[in-house]
């Protein structure tokens, strides 16, 4: 009667498993061919060759321990260069790079980020050097966002001819409608141009210059009759908010009593918009709702001491518009 042998194939695609694989079918066919005189026949070894083969293949294509060591050196070495790099941009952007004080930490939660905290990000003026004429006034650098102020066209037709034009006509129309109001003819306009949206963007010199466009309207006529300004908002996050609760759908009821519930906290604040965080917020039994104040003194009092509402006090955070996760139509 002809021996059984052991069959096998060409093994595992892991090379550890393969060997394994290989050397145990290898005692299997020395422990069936052990006492017999019979020789294996050639359809038997042939399979145990083509794995063998296969296995010193695997082997041949593993990269030598002296390339996986210049690896792990030249991927520390490059780990290394990004952290200096970061190191560098944090400093001259003005973040601190010490670790945080644990005094600002309560219960193991790390402390809301503020709208204060935001623009205290900012690094002092230079100091005066040493010989400077202590009369001679030293300009402050102050970022571009505090100096911008935006203007909606309502006028489709307007809206339409600026966007024929470059953005030096577009600037030259904006400094002939600052200075032609007696109360902006000193404001420095330094930029500007047509957003996607129809918006024109207005960048002035100093912040200073920019608080006066948007107390002293008068200006926007010669950008169109239909011409406002668009006040920027500073959003808070208040979590737990009980669906049942709000009616969001009613803004100016909602608003009135969310600030008569706070009135403690922020007696003269001002509420512009609230909303739900997410669209599938109305379907839960309690989510997160999107207030916007018109003022960051406002918000950060809101921040630090919760948003009172149906009697409760739900923990709040701040929130940016420029954070939301926007989806991308021409993906399938």
């Amino acid at each position: 009667m002809a021996p059984r042998w052991p069959q096998v194939n060409n093994g595992p695609e892991n090379i550890n498993e393969h060997a394994t694989y290989l050397r145990e079918a290898c005692n299997q066919l020395q422990t069936v061919d052990r006492g017999r005189q019979n020789q294996v026949p050639w359809n038997i070894v042939q399979p145990y060759m083509e794995s063998t083969i296969a296995l010193i293949g695997k082997v041949l294509r593993q990269p030598a321990m002296e390339a996986i060591l210049q690896h792990v050196q030249d991927a520390a070495k490059c780990t290394e260069n990004i952290q200096r790099d970061i190191t560098t941009i944090k400093n001259s952007v003005g973040l601190s790079t010490t670790p945080p004080n644990p005094a600002n930490f309560g219960g193991g939660r790390p402390a809301a980020t503020t709208w204060a905290q935001v623009a205290a990000q900012a690094r002092d003026p230079p100091p005066v050097p040493p010989g400077a004429s202590a009369t001679r006034n030293q300009p402050t650098v102050t970022a571009y966002k505090d100096r911008v102020v935006t203007v909606k066209l309502k006028d489709h037709g307007i809206a339409r001819r600026f966007r024929t034009h470059p953005a030096t006509w577009i600037r030259m129309q904006v400094v002939t409608s600052v200075h032609d109001n007696a109360t902006t003819k000193s404001v420095k306009i330094i930029a500007a141009h047509q957003l996607k949206s129809g918006d024109i963007q207005i960048f002035t010199s100093t912040t200073a210059e920019a608080t006066q466009l948007k107390q002293n309207k008068g200006w926007l006529r010669g950008l169109g009759e239909h011409a406002e300004l668009i006040v920027p908002t500073y959003g808070v996050i208040a979590h737990g908010i009980s669906t049942n609760s709000i009616n969001i759908k009613d803004q100016e009821a909602t608003i009135q009593q969310m600030l008569a519930d706070n009135y403690s906290v922020i007696p003269n604040g001002k509420i512009s918009y609230i909303g739900w965080l997410t669209k599938e917020a109305s379907l839960k039994r309690a989510s997160s709702i999107v207030v916007e104040f018109t003022d960051p003194e406002t918000a950060n009092a809101i921040i630090y001491a919760g948003m009172a509402w149906d009697g409760q006090i739900h923990q709040c955070q701040l929130y940016d518009r420029a954070c939301r996760v926007k989806q991308c139509f021409r993906c399938y």
